[in-house]
């Protein structure tokens, strides 16, 4: 329906520029004309998200995973919405399932690492970590603020390159 386009292309260009609220009231729209709709859902989810509106959040976002479980951009919107509720586990199920349907999702990385950290799995947290530091040195900022334990081993790293530094390996 070009309508319903028309309300969404509004919707994702407020979006785009960070202007949630004004998105707010299209997004409302879309889902009225189409309920069952998993990126409609995504969209509103990741809207009342960054509107600081949880609850809703969790409805528009939980439903859009059950009506399209492959989209890894609604689990990502649904892990930080428990990451910043400090549910740590549940977090780091819907970050599984992002990494499932998009190995390279940007920034993933480090939350899961965080993650792994926070529910006691040093081992997979360390691997992430390190992972996180090679497709961004500039994670440090994050780790710092979420998880400073892990620059611990970051450190470790650094001077593990440097120590190896120059020797050739066979």
């Amino acid at each position: 329906d070009r309508n319903l386009s028309a309300i969404i292309g509004i919707a994702d260009s407020y979006m785009r520029n960070d202007k949630f609220k004004l998105a707010e009231p299209y997004l409302k729209k879309a889902v009225k004309l189409s309920p069952e709709d998993s990126l409609i859902n995504y969209l509103m989810g990741e809207c009342y998200f960054e509107l600081n509106k949880l609850d809703k959040a969790y409805e528009a976002l939980n439903k859009s995973v059950k009506l399209d479980p492959t989209n890894p951009d609604a689990w990502f919107y649904l892990g930080n919405l428990y990451f910043d509720l400090e549910k740590f586990d549940k977090a780091l199920k819907c970050y599984r399932n992002v990494v499932k349907y998009e190995e390279d999702y940007r920034g993933i990385s480090m939350l899961l690492a965080v993650c792994y950290f926070k529910t006691g799995k040093m081992m997979k947290g360390k691997q992430y970590t390190k992972k996180a530091y090679q497709e961004s040195p500039l994670t440090i900022s994050f780790f710092n603020e979420y998880y400073p334990e892990a620059l611990i081993y970051l450190k470790e790293i650094e001077e593990k390159k440097h120590k190896n530094k120059g020797k050739e390996w066979k």
